[in-house]
């Protein structure tokens, strides 16, 4: 899956949280996530001395907070856990290293309780 294929995916499915999504997708989606960020946060320290506000990081993270939601359930699904796993990111350093181990395994090769694996379409 291709760098392209995955953002488009992620944000075709925004909305869904039902599916599995694949390593990639979420990875190359989080990366996105981060090359968005970063053009913000510039922005916005350049502007902190005359507003005091982080207003284009703010809105970048309203933007992508529910395809990120749904993407990281989504690749959760893969690996067969639950998608409410997600919420191991509110227990400090330890919930974040173990969703970072679960989402860098490789997904259930087989269908497992959340359907069916999902091979991306030949760019040929």
């Amino acid at each position: 899956m291709t760098f392209k294929q995955s953002i488009t995916r992620c944000l075709q499915q925004a909305f869904r949280f039902s599916g599995r999504a694949t390593r990639q997708e979420f990875w190359y989606f989080s990366l996105f996530c981060t090359l968005l960020y970063l053009p913000a946060i510039a922005i916005d320290a350049s502007l902190e001395i005359v507003y005091q506000s982080q207003n284009f990081t703010n809105l970048i993270s309203v933007l992508i907070f529910v395809p990120s939601t749904t993407v990281a359930a989504r690749r959760l699904h893969d690996i067969n856990r639950s998608g409410w796993w997600w919420f191991l990111a509110l227990v400090p350093l330890l919930g974040i290293i173990v969703l970072i181990y679960w989402t860098s395994k490789e997904g259930d090769s087989a269908a497992n309780d959340f359907g069916d694996r999902w091979i991306p379409p030949s760019t040929g």
